[in-house]
């Protein structure tokens, strides 16, 4: 089992730097933009975000979408008011998005 290394020591609140590193190379804003050429093999790309999040996701989610577009990527960005959790709902808004590209 992995164990949990946060980017900061617990007890200091110090920051473990190399540990911020590790993390970073799993941001969106940051992996997107190196990746594009995968983005590009797909038909679209659908992001959404609430205008409440409780994270302050729309704002990463606005950048990656514009560099998504930078690259040349079709992509259709939602966003609504709601916040980060029971958002169920929102999947029929992307399955209608995406099932019109699987029709064939």
């Amino acid at each position: 089992m992995l164990e949990a290394v946060l980017p900061f020591d617990p007890e200091t609140a110090r920051p473990r730097d190399d540990v911020w590193a590790r993390w970073l190379e799993h941001d969106p804003v940051r992996f997107v933009p190196r990746s594009l050429a995968a983005f590009r093999a797909l038909e679209t790309c659908y992001v959404d975000c609430g205008t409440r999040d409780e994270f302050n996701l729309r704002w990463g989610a606005r950048m990656v979408v514009a560099a998504l577009r930078a690259g040349g990527v079709e992509v259709v960005h939602e966003e609504f008011e709601d916040g980060h959790m029971g958002i169920d709902y929102r999947y029929a808004a992307s399955l209608r998005v995406l099932g019109r590209k699987l029709r064939p």
